[in-house]
C-alpha cells in the first residue's frame, strides 16, 4: 500500500487526484529502485533531483526508506536543501 500526504504550499496551483498522486509516486519509486542499482557509486541513493522546463522535482530518503518529493516550477532556484531538512 501507499502513504501519500500532499500539502499545497502556493494558491492557484490545480491539485492532483489522489489516484493520479499514488500512480506517480509509485513510477518514481520504481525509476529510483533501477537507479539506485544502476548507479556506479556503491549504495548510491537513487535519483535526487529531475529538472525539465516546467518543473523540477526533488527527493529525499530517509534511512528508514521513507521518501519525501518536492516538486516545483522550473523557475524555482535553491528548492534541494529544502527536502533533506
Amino acid at each position: 500500500g501507499g502513504l501519500i500526504f500532499d500539502k499545497e504550499f502556493a494558491p492557484g496551483v490545480p491539485n492532483l487526484s489522489t489516484n493520479t498522486t499514488l500512480k506517480l509516486a509509485s513510477i518514481f519509486h520504481a525509476q529510483h529502485a533501477i537507479a539506485q542499482q544502476l548507479s556506479p557509486i556503491s549504495g548510491g541513493g537513487g535519483i535526487e533531483c529531475i529538472e525539465a522546463d516546467q518543473f523540477k522535482l526533488f527527493s529525499y530518503e530517509t534511512p528508514t526508506a521513507i521518501k519525501f518529493m518536492l516538486i516545483t516550477d522550473g523557475q524555482t532556484s535553491n528548492a534541494d536543501g529544502r527536502v533533506d531538512r
